[in-house]
């Protein structure tokens, strides 16, 4: 079955092509069943021969149809007709995220808050089925006139309770870079977290006008997602976005999974909260979460009681102590299954921390130089003389991890190159020309794609050996699905294994098509095939009364949005007008004869005898009346009544074919006899050689309904035959 079938499974009827993606096809259907708009999408026709893709596909089909939330496009149907493989979903139309940030930039907080936790809520339901999207970013998310946001494209989306392989194999990248999860950039299996990671991205590109990271390729990108710590949504925004909000996305971009949220619908609850100027959970992660923090305000307290006392009693009462955000200044809680090694990596941070505020405060509450506890200050309204205790944030707390993690990289990363160093000194000193050398990774020349279709040069990329990565963008000399670019270019030489971009061409800028009925065709193909559009355009005729050329109808119609080299159908007339024959039955043969030519259509006449119709007017036409004929072409055969006079005279048939003889006895109302008899003439085969009555007789039809006739025959030994057919119903 072609990629671009006009009916799917006997149901689903194509209108027109509306994406590509990164292996399949959508388009614009009617299902013809239930009367309605769907979006169909068909896996390329180049991979439905390799059973990954198929497989992969088919997952998609069956994650996606367990999810029934209005924030979640909806999957009707899925299958298969003649190795086409496809997926019917909710059509809808709308702009995607991606394309608002384009144009606007960044957006307003309130804005987008509400879309945060729009897409938190999606994601909540999804998790809540097991489902993993796996590819959360700007394209995915959709808004529509009718019913608000929704998250589209579960494409690569994975039941939890699938297999852990899942389709993760050489040449495989799921995800878009710019988006990824530090656990995905390296190749770890994903779960819900990793969904929060890539919502906090999307925030992070909302508020800021740009992602955490970014770079001139997409591994580039992905080494810093797993590497390099993002820069703080405050400091990225000049302070234009509260700190609270800042600490949030900052939970959700944390590298390690545990110490994001855990929970989308958490998230979601903190969004709104925030919106609405309420106390936010950042961090929040269940039981385990609490008692981390539980156990951090406990520690904090017993640092702060030297100089809580010394201040209190300085000022004569009792000082409220400060309201600490629980939810701001709580610990990332523990999570099963991480064991041993994640209790204590949170025990360390705890003590780090603690060791933080015991500096700070035992700057506020030293004791004197000579030792002994310090000295108690008189009540007095006058202020201390101590300088006031400062608390400390969470943002410094979060920015001194990161320099901590910074500056571990770049150590780590120093004793690498030292170590690398070492090693090549080493095997330059003790290698001599005899000694055996280790053999050579092998590396394999990059061949070009460039130009070919997306599925042919995928395949030829995995056929090498290679990885891949795909990216789109538009452009207006390449066809759609062609690749524009490559990196690394052709001809280098990589290992095998090495990821290869693809920059795919989705096509240029789609094109209001514009209005050209009743134009002229030349005038009409000149505009639409012109600079302005570039369109592909189809001319067909049509029989119309309209001047020959006028263009009297196009497909697809005028408004509609279209890519330049899209095929436009302009049907136009040929000048033939196409008439109805119209209805003469049982007038006078005159006026039957004057009504035809006005429609534009011969005339031509029979007489036959007729027991009601009065002589010489119509009893029938042939074609009937209605019919559709084209004008100045047809002929129309009227039958005009003789009458219901009895007495008929016999005509004369002798030397006529039996054919013809039988026509002209019929019309004028006898029934015809036939007796066939062998002669010895060759001209006299099949032809009258006599009749009975002769010519010229006058009979009655009433008693003499029949004439018959001779028809001369060249077998031998024929015994006389009668064979007898009735007149014409009168």
């Amino acid at each position: 079955m072609a990629e671009n079938p006009q009916l799917l499974a006997g149901r689903y009827e194509f209108v027109r092509f509306v994406a590509r993606g990164g292996m399949s096809s959508v388009y614009l259907a009617r299902d013809i069943r239930l009367d309605r708009p769907v979006a169909v999408k068909v896996l390329f026709a180049g991979l439905a021969d390799n059973p990954s893709f198929v497989e992969r596909f088919r997952r998609e089909a069956l994650a996606a149809a367990r999810l029934n939330h209005p924030r979640i496009v909806r999957v009707y149907d899925s299958g298969q007709d003649s190795g086409t493989y496809f997926i019917v979903m909710e059509y809808i139309e709308g702009q995607t995220l991606s394309k608002v940030l384009k144009q606007e930039g960044a957006l307003t907080i309130p804005t987008a808050l509400r879309i945060g936790e729009d897409v938190a809520e999606a994601l909540a339901d999804a998790h809540k089925q097991n489902v993993i999207h796996r590819d959360v970013k700007p394209g995915n998310i959709m808004f529509t006139p009718s019913s608000g946001l929704k998250v589209t494209d579960f494409g690569i989306a994975r039941a939890v309770t699938g297999s852990i392989s899942d389709l993760t194999q050489t040449g495989t990248v799921m995800g878009t870079a710019t988006y990824f999860s530090p656990e995905q950039a390296k190749g770890d299996p994903a779960d819900y977290r990793t969904d929060i990671y890539s919502l906090g991205v999307v925030l992070f590109e909302m508020l800021s006008g740009k992602p955490p990271f970014y770079g001139d390729s997409p591994i580039t990108v992905a080494y810093q997602h797993v590497h390099e710590p993002p820069p703080t949504l405050h400091d990225a925004t000049g302070g234009a976005v509260p700190q609270q909000l800042s600490n949030a996305v900052a939970r959700l971009l944390e590298k390690r999974p545990e110490d994001r949220y855990q929970d989308a619908d958490i998230l979601r609850q903190d969004l709104a909260n925030i919106r609405t100027g309420q106390p936010i959970r950042v961090g929040a992660a269940g039981t385990a979460g609490a008692s981390a923090g539980a156990a951090r305000a406990a520690t904090g307290a017993t640092t702060r009681s030297a100089a809580t006392d010394s201040s209190q009693e300085a000022k004569g009462q009792k000082e409220p102590r400060p309201r600490r955000d629980k939810a701001a200044h709580k610990l990332p809680g523990r999570t099963e299954g991480h064991g041993e090694r994640g209790t204590n990596e949170r025990r360390a941070d705890t003590d780090r921390r603690r060791d933080i505020v015991r500096k700070d405060e035992t700057q506020i509450a030293a004791a004197p130089p000579g030792g002994g506890p310090p000295p108690r200050t008189p009540r007095s309204p006058s202020p201390p003389s101590e300088p006031p205790r400062r608390r400390i944030t969470e943002t410094e707390i979060i920015a001194a991890r990161h320099r901590r993690r910074t500056a571990l990289f770049w150590v780590s990363f120093a004793l690498i190159l030292a170590l690398l160093a070492g090693i090549i000194t080493f095997i330059a000193i003790s290698t001599d020309d005899n000694s055996d050398v280790a053999p050579e990774v092998p590396r394999i020349e990059l061949l070009s794609v460039v130009l070919n279709d997306e599925s042919e040069a995928v395949n030829r990329l995995e056929d090498l050996g290679f990885a891949w990565a795909l990216e789109y963008e538009e452009n207006a000399q390449v066809p759609p699905g062609q690749v524009i670019r490559q990196n690394p270019r052709a001809g280098a030489k990589l290992p095998e294994g090495t990821v290869v971009t693809l920059t795919i061409s989705s096509g240029d800028e789609a094109l209001a098509v514009p209005d050209v009925l009743e134009w002229d065709v030349d005038d009409a193909r000149r505009l639409l095939e012109g600079e302005d559009y570039r369109f592909d355009v189809l001319v067909q005729q049509v029989d119309s009364g309209l001047p020959v050329g006028q263009v009297i109808s196009q497909s697809p119609e005028p408004g509609e949005q279209r890519q330049p080299g899209t095929q436009i159908i302009l049907n136009i007339s040929n000048g033939q007008q196409i008439v109805l024959v119209p209805d003469v039955a049982g007038q006078p043969r005159a006026a039957a004869q004057a009504s035809i030519a006005q429609a534009g259509l011969g005339y031509e006449e029979r007489r036959v005898p007729h027991e009601t119709v009065p002589v010489d007017h119509v009893i029938e036409t042939n074609p009937v009346a209605g019919a559709e004929l084209r004008a100045g072409e047809s002929i129309v055969l009227v039958f005009i009544s003789i009458g219901s006079d009895p007495n008929r005279t016999v005509p004369y048939v002798i030397d006529l074919t039996e054919a013809e003889a039988r026509d002209e006895l019929e019309e004028s109302g006898f029934t015809v006899a036939v007796i066939y008899q062998q002669v010895l003439l060759p001209e006299n085969v099949d032809r009258v050689i006599a009749q009975d009555p002769p010519p010229a007789t006058s009979l009655s039809l009433d008693l003499f309904p029949t004439v018959t006739i001779t028809v001369g025959s060249d077998q031998e030994n024929l015994e006389p035959t009668v064979s007898l057919r009735p007149a014409l119903e009168s």
